[in-house]
């Protein structure tokens, strides 16, 4: 759709266009051609993902995102409601099993055939597994189901920005195209033991940043300074040549 608007614009004005990917976000849904893939990985662990926060504050002791005690079984990792009440494991979240029912319901019976191909033995290995695992197993099999479908998400937004800048370059747009890729928060992929983005230290504090504009960025470069998402719009009016308005928060990126 994204670059279908860009196709039919008016070429005898700049554009503007905002193209957001909500795929990323819980409850993460891969798509089917990524599946094999990462399901296959083994993902490195971060160095705290067994944090015991004992020497961190009562927040940090007490935040609902723990891998292996809050995240949602069928939602997140996919275990079926069906096996959840035979293995005796119970919802954190009242959505949980909804989430899976309603990700796995909009698949045609060929999208959820291919998707069984895969999930399948995963899930009876698991069920095989189960009653004899400890805590310590059962939060490393948590943690690789939870990356392996973040990742496998996020391969398809790879996907999605790949056709974008290819689009651009083959219409002769990359060079005079100021592209942002940006995101509304960063994100937990284990360390402390957390997944999600409600708590504010370094993984969650910092939020992705790449700018391409080859008209005045030399490839590579690298910035230490700080940025927050207030200054996207300032920064993107003066570089289209209107006058920022005075009220407006935010500063001018500079190079």
């Amino acid at each position: 759709m994204a670059i279908d608007w860009i196709k039919n614009r008016d070429q005898q004005k700049p554009f503007c266009l905002l193209y957001h990917q909500k795929a990323p976000h819980r409850e993460w849904l891969p798509a089917l051609r990524h599946l094999s893939a990462y399901t296959s990985m083994t993902i490195p662990e971060p160095k705290t993902l067994f944090d015991d926060y004992a020497n961190r504050g009562t927040a940090a002791r007490t935040a609902e995102m723990n891998i292996l005690k809050h995240m949602n079984w069928a939602g997140d990792n996919k275990v079926p409601p069906a096996l959840m009440d035979e293995l005796g494991i119970k919802e954190y979240l009242s959505w949980d099993k909804a989430a899976f029912n309603n990700n796995l319901g909009r698949m045609t019976p060929a999208e959820r055939a291919s998707w069984d191909s895969v999930y399948n033995p995963i899930m009876a290995a698991f069920k095989k597994n189960y009653p004899s695992m400890s805590s310590q197993e059962l939060m490393r099999w948590r943690y690789q189901r939870y990356m392996q479908d973040y990742l496998g998400t996020v391969a398809a937004v790879d996907d999605g920005v790949g056709r974008m800048l290819d689009f651009l370059k083959e219409n002769g747009l990359d060079q005079n195209t100021i592209i942002v890729y940006t995101s509304d928060q960063g994100f937990y992929l284990g360390e402390h033991g957390w997944f999600d983005k409600r708590f504010m230290y370094e993984e969650s504090l910092r939020t992705p940043l790449l700018v391409r504009y080859p008209a005045e960025i030399p490839a590579g470069t690298s910035s230490d300074a700080l940025v927050q998402n207030l200054d996207f719009a300032p920064t993107l009016l003066d570089y289209a040549g209107v006058t920022v308005p005075k009220d407006m928060q935010g500063y001018l990126l500079e190079n």
